[in-house]
């Protein structure tokens, strides 16, 4: 082996911006690298996010509920061995050439957040970079946006497309151009221009009709599709009519979003579906059937993973019910992972009868995410998911029923757990929880075990990681901890922080409720049993000095009980009218209470971890 290559091979274990810095050392270096990026067989360029056009917002489409930073740098790994981290949001002509003509073997090539393009750009790519097979644009606003209909921008026209299609059309396989700004009439482009694609991701566009899919590529097998879900221009349903109305029928992954519709029931049609993943919002005012959309759900039985996601932009309640899940699960009975993210913290599907059921009719769940659970949502529930003979990925947000036993128990009777996530449920205490590891260890010694516990009101800082053994870890435990209470603070708002919990101060206000409520109903039900035992003992005193009287005096009966009577029935007849009615005010007290105290837990459960 040269002294050149095995300089290659040493690196290779850097970074791309390292071996950059390499690569000026001398001549011998620099032939190295450059030996090095011509083998590589992937890049991802990955620009600087610029939050004054809003791409730097906080989007939730890939998977609500990622509240942790550690859970959203999970989901978004990129290999620092393949990627440039680009200072801007744009590449200048000059170096864009410079950058290709180094990686000039990529296969797969991947710009996010590169948002500034035109039809020269394109055409380079298209000339230095002949073999990809994979091209990926991800929040590229600059390829979507064409100067033919917004003469604001100098961006891609028809003719940066057709060069585009002219050198990639026959030889590209996977296409992804998400967050794009793509409209109808592109979207005909690229699918008349691409005919040998297996994978298109065209998802959170402009796209409203989308008739386009109607004729795509017979090759396709996982189709990604639907308009945007943040920001303008979210009016579109569901495209799933034209879906099925072409090739598109048989793909075996299929992920769609937009407005829920009635027209969901049409998916009952893609017969050969493995893995549906659905994000929505529900419609403010139109009346439509869930029951049939979920119903048609349940008639896929090729299905293996399933994720349902419902986004809020308006108040609106929860439009998956238990009865809705119960027809997914008894119809899929093969269903293998099954993920559930809501962002909407009432009405939860979720409590302990629905887990016994989901064991009966789905007994190969291997991987569960579900938010948020319940009040209902018990250590019963966990107890259920220890039976689960295949379970081996679990992940729970929000269940606010369940205990540190309860988590313990689930995990020590699990059978093929290897990942455990539980994320804003109980409070956890550090060192039983290390002790426990340590003891399944030796318990288990062959098992492998990941647990992520995020207490509530974390920091999203690990406080505790633990490796047993060290050297080569088989069980790892991360513990995202609270903020030191003895620590003192650094600013005014840490102390300010500190004194207002707004968990606490919510869940105060709902006890005070509680007891003042409790109090008055108490003394209105004491008081109305009085009030008719009372008209009963006024009645019969009156009539005893009655009887008293008339055997003492020879006065005439009539004359002499006229006002004694008439005084016994009016304090009797008003203790009958006053008794029920105080029983009434005291029901309606109650639905007070049970709405007032449900406010308060749910504010207490929004506010509680984000501050506000």
């Amino acid at each position: 082996m040269q002294n050149i290559d095995c300089l290659a091979h040493i690196l290779s274990y850097l970074t791309v911006r390292e071996r950059e810095s390499c690569r000026q050392v001398n001549h011998r270096w620099m032939v190295s690298a450059d030996e090095l990026a011509r083998t590589q067989r992937s890049l991802t360029i990955i620009g600087k996010r610029d939050s004054s056009n809003g791409s730097g917002r906080r989007c939730s489409l890939n998977g609500y509920r990622s509240s942790s930073q550690y859970i959203r740098n999970q989901c978004s790994n990129v290999d620092s061995h393949t990627s440039i981290h680009w200072p801007y949001n744009f590449i200048r002509y000059q170096y864009f050439v410079q950058m290709l003509t180094r990686f000039s073997n990529i296969r797969t090539i991947c710009f996010d957040g590169i948002e500034y393009w035109n039809d020269h750009l394109i055409g380079e790519m298209s000339l230095l970079l002949p073999r990809v097979k994979s091209l990926n644009f991800i929040r590229c606003v600059g390829i979507g946006r064409s100067r033919i209909y917004e003469k604001n921008f100098m961006n891609v026209t028809v003719n940066g497309w057709n060069r585009l299609i002219e050198m990639y059309g026959n030889q590209v396989t996977k296409l992804t151009l998400r967050e794009c700004d793509l409209d109808d009439h592109q979207l005909e482009i690229i699918i008349m221009g691409f005919r040998c694609l297996t994978y298109l991701d065209i998802s959170s566009n402009r796209i409203g009709v989308a008739g386009a899919l109607s004729r795509i590529c017979p090759t396709i097998e996982i189709l990604k599709v639907g308009p945007r879900l943040i920001g303008n221009n979210v009016s579109a349903d569901i495209p799933i009519e034209k879906i099925i109305a072409g090739p598109a029928r048989y793909v075996t992954e299929l992920s769609i979003q937009g407005f829920l519709s009635s027209k969901l029931t049409l998916i009952s049609h893609l017969c050969c579906l493995t893995k549906l993943t659905i994000r929505f919002m529900k419609p403010l005012f139109d009346d439509i059937n869930i029951t049939n959309c979920f119903a048609a759900i349940g008639r896929l039985r090729s299905l293996r993973c399933l994720e349902i996601y419902q986004h809020n932009t308006h108040d609106c309640y929860m439009a998956v019910s238990r009865d809705h899940l119960l027809s997914i699960f008894s119809g899929c009975n093969q269903l293998e992972q099954f993920v559930f993210n809501c962002d909407i913290w009432c009405d939860s599907p979720l409590d302990d009868q629905l887990f016994v059921l989901m064991r009966q009719c789905c007994p190969n769940l291997q991987l569960l995410d579900l938010c948020p659970g319940n009040f209902q949502t018990t250590d019963h529930c966990l107890q259920t998911l220890a039976t689960f003979p295949a379970l081996k990925n679990v992940r729970i947000v929000e269940f606010s029923g369940i205990t540190e036993y309860g988590l313990m128990k689930f995990i020590h009777d699990s059978v093929q757990l290897s990942r455990c996530v539980v994320e804003d449920c109980c409070d956890i205490n550090t060192n039983a929880m290390i002790d426990f590891v340590r003891k399944l260890y030796y318990e288990k010694p062959y098992n492998r075990l990941e647990m992520i516990i995020i207490p509530l009101r974390s920091l999203q800082i690990p406080t505790e990681m633990f490796h047993i053994p060290e050297h080569d870890p088989i069980y790892r435990l991360t513990i995202f901890g609270q903020k030191d209470r003895n620590k003192p603070s650094s600013s005014f708002m840490d102390g300010a922080g500190k004194m207002w919990n707004h968990r606490s101060a919510y869940h105060s206000i709902e006890t005070l409720i509680r007891l003042t409520f409790n109090t008055v109903i108490s003394a209105f039900t004491f008081i109305s049993t009085l009030f008719i035992f009372g008209a009963a003992c006024c009645f019969y005193l009156l009539h005893m000095i009655l009887l008293s009287i008339n055997s003492r005096f020879s006065f005439n009966n009539f004359v002499l009980g006229i006002p004694f009577l008439t005084t016994g029935m009016i304090a009797f007849l008003s203790s009958l009218f006053i008794g029920p009615c105080l029983y009434l005010s005291t029901h309606v007290f109650s639905v007070i209470l049970v709405d007032l105290t449900d406010v308060f837990d749910g504010l207490a459960r929004l506010y509680g971890d984000t501050g506000h």
